[in-house]
């Protein structure tokens, strides 16, 4: 299912279960949970029975909120490591 969602922008319920040897109803169940869950990132279209998978564009702010989220880890890292060891410090930079 995590692979599908990387190949597909929206898959329906009936593709889906072609896929997976079951009904689109059971599709439906199946993804509905995994997405609760925090398996898969999507939305389900009931009305037009349609997976919506995460878009590039969400995949690529992910991406760069984790890519942030480990640059301010890195930068939290080494104020605490300055704070204890201000010998490692020299003009501005660090000297290891």
């Amino acid at each position: 299912m995590q692979v599908l969602s990387k190949i597909y922008m929206n898959i329906t319920f009936k593709q889906l279960g072609d896929f997976l040897g079951i009904s689109a109803e059971e599709s439906e169940d199946i993804i509905a949970k995994m997405i609760q869950e925090k398996r898969v990132k999507g939305v389900l279209d009931q009305i037009n029975q349609l997976v919506e998978f995460e878009t590039i564009e969400e995949q690529q702010s992910t991406l760069n909120s984790q890519i942030d989220n480990v640059c301010n880890n890195i930068d939290s890292l080494a104020k605490d490591m300055l704070k204890k060891y201000p010998a490692l410090q020299v003009h501005n930079k660090f000297v290891f």
